[in-house]
């Protein structure tokens, strides 16, 4: 089992898990269910507060410490395939106020374009 010292990961930190499923506590590969490798399922983990926020299917830990999230990854066959972190954002939006610096952004790569504070509304 992967072991992580979570009290190193600084508030805000995204990580995203690549989590599979086996049929018995054999190797990972168990659950292929017609295919050569195991589904693999991609979860969010969101540190803030010092708790663990998850995002995927199913029923995940909510404000929940790294011991719950161990527990949780460590029940019904699950496996981790991988673990990234989030190391870089891109901005989609940012308000700027009117005494504030024009955006000096690029655009996004998701196609949206920075809105002008002239513009924006509340």
């Amino acid at each position: 089992m992967f072991k992580l010292d979570a009290r190193k990961i600084p508030n805000g930190t995204v990580l995203l898990m690549g989590i599979g499923h086996r049929d018995t506590d054999d190797e990972p590969g168990g659950d292929t269910r017609g295919r050569t490798r195991p589904k693999i399922y991609t979860y969010a983990l969101l540190k803030a507060g010092g708790l663990w926020y998850v995002i995927g299917a199913g029923r995940v830990p909510q404000a929940a410490g790294w011991g719950a999230i161990e527990r949780w990854l460590s029940k019904d066959g699950r496996f981790i395939e991988s673990i990234r972190i989030a190391t870089q954002w891109d901005a989609l939006y940012q308000w700027y106020h009117e005494d504030g610096p024009a955006p000096a952004y690029p655009r996004p790569a998701c196609g949206a374009s920075p809105v002008d504070a002239s513009q924006a509304t509340e």
